[in-house]
């Protein structure tokens, strides 16, 4: 999870499924950025992934401004603040991004947002 070619770190990742069986529509995956962006996608457990299947992925990233040194602040405090990404990819109406995972491991390639 890239924002202007930086990681986000605590960056909240979420895949809104596109199609598919009607259980699969109910399901929300999500991740958390890494300080280097990286990310392991949950559904239902520590990094089980996500179902096969098409997604549109939103992206906010609330918390203290890029320079702050985490390793400081207490959990609360992590996840205050504005949005610091552009409005239309906090909602799978308008943001653009989108994902694919297939059976078997996955390795997306980063998402951009800027």
């Amino acid at each position: 999870m890239l924002y202007g070619g930086q990681p986000a770190p605590l960056a909240r990742i979420t895949f809104h499924p596109m199609g598919g069986p009607a259980p699969l529509q109910k399901l929300r995956p999500t991740a958390q950025a890494d300080e280097e962006g990286r990310f392991q996608i949950r559904t239902f457990g520590l990094r089980d992934g996500a179902p096969e299947g098409k997604y549109k992925v939103t992206v906010v990233w609330h918390g203290p401004d890029p320079d702050t040194d985490l390793q400081s602040l207490n959990t609360d405090q992590l996840s205050y603040g504005p949005n610091r990404l552009p409005e239309r990819f906090a909602h799978a109406e308008t943001t653009p991004l989108e994902a694919t995972i297939t059976s078997g491991k996955n390795r997306l390639a980063p998402f951009h947002v800027d």
